[in-house]
């Protein structure tokens, strides 16, 4: 529809004036054709009309389809506006197009040296024109990415009260809390978030680490540590204010090694729990077997308390063959060993639930170890010895149980159990 504040229209024979310009040269026919085929390049976005050399007074032509005049401010306004909608993937595809045209038009000047000039000019301008699409691809693609997010975020809001009631327990080898906050462990804690943290292998003491890691904002901390530096210790960080802490599973010599540390929160206990690994030599693997032949009574007087009660940690035994990547060759390996697994058959048999196989049972791949030698980790050719063990009262309450190989914290993976209610 055209304006009302439109000019008279260009009868057959006059022509339409640019800025201060005279008109086209030649005939009025032949100036009108050459208007319109710069409407049809310009995609109708022609010059606009101003008056002629006759004067602010003179009349203003237009060839109908030239928009009729603005105010500077009304074009300013315009020109931003038309700035804004061109955005830098289409300002670089405009100007690799250009390219590609001149490259064609200028063909015969370089056939005088050779055709694969011609050709690497205009293979040239092609691969620039791939590249600013794809650049516009991927900016709708991350646009579209956000969008699904924000609409994620918003689906996970609840009106109040209506929320399900969880809570989270987490079971993670450090391999030394100093070495894995070098790569990242107070972020993580606080992206993860998990209500209880069983922590093992923290190789230091409460005043070897800055406070802010000793005991992370909003977590009540414990910690069990060895009384030679450097090496074992265990510990809990966890969201809600403990009744009671116990340290030690009762044998000496363990609890000087700090394998063991306990919290009581209501009618829930969580233990971090680090047995012996055997796999230095004969002496390592007696040490981890008096451990065990120590904690099958212990581990039956705990089931006897009819709480709830969560063991995590790092039993260093992979009770099944699709707990490990190579259980034929593993066979005589400290870990995999006939009576060690034997030995976690029987703790099960106590009443112990290992959760991830009540949730994810048959399931393979799911390792939570790998060795440092080689590519074992990248390759995935890992152990699962890092447990979530719970008493059958909190087993009923279990909804998830995962673990997250991407972590990257340490030579083990956090292992994951979601329950129903809330921690204490």
């Amino acid at each position: 529809m055209r304006s009302a504040r439109a000019g008279p229209q260009l009868a057959r024979g006059d022509q339409c004036h640019g800025a201060g310009a005279p008109g086209p040269r030649g005939s009025p026919a032949a100036a009108l054709d050459a208007q319109r085929s710069r409407h049809r390049r310009r995609g109708a976005r022609a010059h606009r009309t101003v008056a002629g050399a006759g004067g602010a007074g003179a009349d203003r032509l237009r060839c109908g389809r030239c928009p009729g005049p603005r105010a500077p401010a009304a074009t300013a306004v315009a020109r931003r506006a038309r700035a804004l909608r061109l955005r830098a993937p289409r300002r670089r595809r405009a100007r690799a197009a250009r390219g590609l045209r001149e490259a064609a038009h200028a063909a015969p000047a370089f056939q005088a040296r050779g055709r694969a000039d011609t050709r690497g000019a205009r293979a040239l301008c092609v691969a620039a024109l791939a590249r600013a699409d794809r650049r516009a691809r991927r900016g709708r693609r991350s646009r579209a990415r956000r969008l699904a997010r924000g609409a994620a975020g918003l689906q996970r809001v609840r009106p109040p009260g209506t929320r399900t009631l969880s809570f989270t327990i987490c079971s993670l080898n450090l391999n030394g809390i100093r070495s894995a906050e070098r790569r990242g462990f107070s972020r993580w804690l606080k992206r993860a978030r998990p209500d209880a943290l069983c922590v093992q292998e923290l190789r230091a003491t409460p005043d070897q680490v800055e406070p802010e890691l000793w005991s992370p904002a909003g977590y009540n901390a414990r910690w069990q540590s060895a009384t030679k530096k450097g090496y074992a210790g265990v510990g809990l960080f966890l969201r809600a204010s403990a009744d009671a802490h116990r340290h030690g599973c009762g044998l000496s010599w363990a609890d000087d090694e700090g394998r063991c540390v306990r919290a009581d929160i209501g009618d829930l206990s969580v233990i971090s729990l680090y047995v012996p690994s055997g796999s230095a030599g004969p002496e390592k693997q007696a040490r981890k077997e008096a451990f065990m032949e120590h904690a099958l009574p212990w581990l039956a007087t705990l089931l006897a308390e009819k709480r709830r009660i969560a063991i995590c940690g790092d039993w260093n035994i992979a009770h099944a063959e699709i707990d490990i990547h190579d259980p034929k060759g593993n066979a005589k390996n400290s870990g995999f060993l006939p009576h060690e697994r034997a030995w976690f058959t029987r703790v099960l048999e106590q009443g112990w639930v290992d959760v991830l196989r009540k949730v994810r049972p048959g399931e393979k791949g799911l390792y939570s170890w790998w060795s440092n030698r080689g590519r074992a980790r990248e390759t995935d050719k890992g152990w699962r010895i890092d447990y979530v063990l719970t008493s059958p009262e909190l087993a009923a309450q279990v909804e998830d149980a995962w673990i997250e190989k991407k972590a990257g914290l340490s030579d083990h993976a956090p292992t994951w159990a979601r329950f129903s209610g809330k921690l204490g």
